[in-house]
């Protein structure tokens, strides 16, 4: 109830009255009720900032189906996982330039959707390792299959 008020409070009285308004949160959901402009942080590095409606604008979930889809990741592709026959990578840029790509290639696309501010931000801090002292951790191509 506190987080609803405080969050109508910026919205409808600060905001509406001109105002800018800086807030630092981990809680992805909240942010997307409020924010206009977004930048994602992760261990003090900026990782990307905009917009958020463009931001969620330029990423998209593509689930595929076929054989010999590609399983690694590439230029606009920030992660590939394999669940089955269905390929899901996460499309940073150009969806529809990958799309037609995949097509051309004998794929069948099951869906192409949007995605939250949260799945953008955990796909670009995903680490191969967990960070422990000394260790940063490692990017993350996520390849995983289990049984339909």
């Amino acid at each position: 109830v506190a987080v609803d008020a405080l969050l109508r409070i910026l919205v409808e009285d600060v905001v509406s009255e001109g105002r800018t308004v800086f807030v630092s949160s981990h809680n992805l959901t909240d942010v997307e009720q409020i924010a206009d402009w977004v930048g994602l942080i992760d261990q003090g590095r900026l990782l990307l900032e905009s917009r958020l409606d463009e931001m969620k604008d330029a990423f998209r979930l593509v689930t595929a189906a076929g054989n010999g889809l590609p399983q690694t990741r590439f230029a606009d592709v920030l992660s590939v996982t394999t669940v089955g026959k269905f390929s899901r990578y996460l499309v940073k840029h150009d969806a529809d330039v990958f799309v037609a790509k995949l097509t051309s290639e004998g794929a069948a696309i099951a869906e192409v959707s949007p995605v939250g501010l949260r799945e953008i931000f955990l796909e670009l801090v995903r680490k191969e390792e967990a960070c422990t002292s000394g260790n940063a951790g490692e990017r993350v191509v996520v390849n995983s299959s289990s049984a339909s």
